[in-house]
């Protein structure tokens, strides 16, 4: 299980010199808006600093747009109510 959690600016690496995504790995709309859509989320979860595990979150995401859940909507509601614990 690879948990993530969310770099502190100092931890943070410097990305004047990040290299753009290849063509390859954003060959279309849908890449680019799913990308678009990660990074926005990822900037969510980091301003916030949540830690993320990254097959718990695809699977959410998954189950959610294929309609069905492995967690009742109250268990959801609950887990995403709580303040994390560090």
């Amino acid at each position: 299980m690879e948990v993530v959690k969310a770099a502190s600016d100092s931890q943070r690496k410097d990305t004047s010199k990040a290299q753009a995504l290849s063509s390859s790995e954003l060959p279309d709309a849908i890449h680019v808006e799913s990308y678009a859509y990660g990074c926005r989320y990822g900037g969510e979860f980091k301003r916030q600093g949540m830690a993320v595990e990254f097959k718990a979150l695809e699977a959410g995401i998954k189950d959610t747009l294929a309609g069905t859940f492995r967690l009742s909507q109250d268990e959801i509601f609950r887990t995403l109510s709580v303040p994390e614990k560090n």
